[in-house]
């Protein structure tokens, strides 16, 4: 077997995991591999790229003064929430999200929650226009995420049923 190129940069799963790290300012547990900032478990989880052609119909500060509004941001003291990761302007229809929480599931959650401010902002379906024929990624992935967090509902719930029925017994 021969090497025939070397490719000397990050993947996007690792640029990603340096932009967590950085914003945290914590560690990777060697024990159990959980990420803590100050002695809390903190999980996150990332779309590098959502593309909808309606968000280049969004001007940046409008954007950002919705989320700010709406509370899809980044809280800086407790270290949770959504990051945007905006390679340039909105024009091209492309960010990216990453969602911080306190656990696996509660990162589905901000991620969640993140995707349906979009949908509230820019709809679901691209307008026909200048991207007829790029239709986006957006929907699709809105579904993923919308799936998994029902399966975390459907989860939380069995988990609290259990609970109460083991109270019930006692």
């Amino acid at each position: 077997m021969w090497a025939t190129d070397i490719t000397l940069s990050l993947t996007d799963r690792a640029a990603s995991f340096v932009m967590f790290n950085f914003m945290m300012g914590g560690q990777v547990c060697e024990e159990d591999g959980t990420y803590e900032v100050g002695g809390e478990e903190r999980s996150y989880l990332v779309h590098d790229y959502i593309f909808h052609p309606n968000l280049s119909q969004m001007k940046f500060g409008n954007f950002f003064n919705l989320c700010r509004l709406k509370g899809v941001s980044f809280d800086l003291a407790d270290k949770t929430g959504t990051a945007f990761m905006v390679v340039d302007s909105l024009v091209g229809g492309v960010l990216g999200m990453l969602a911080v929480g306190t656990s696996a599931d509660e990162a589905v959650r901000v991620m969640s929650q993140s995707f349906e401010f979009v949908q509230e902002q820019v709809g679901t379906r691209s307008e026909k226009g200048e991207f007829e024929e790029e239709h986006g990624n957006f929907a699709a992935l809105c579904q993923i995420v919308r799936r998994k967090w029902k399966a975390v509902q459907k989860k939380r719930d069995a988990l609290k049923r259990q609970a109460e029925e083991s109270l019930i017994k006692m």
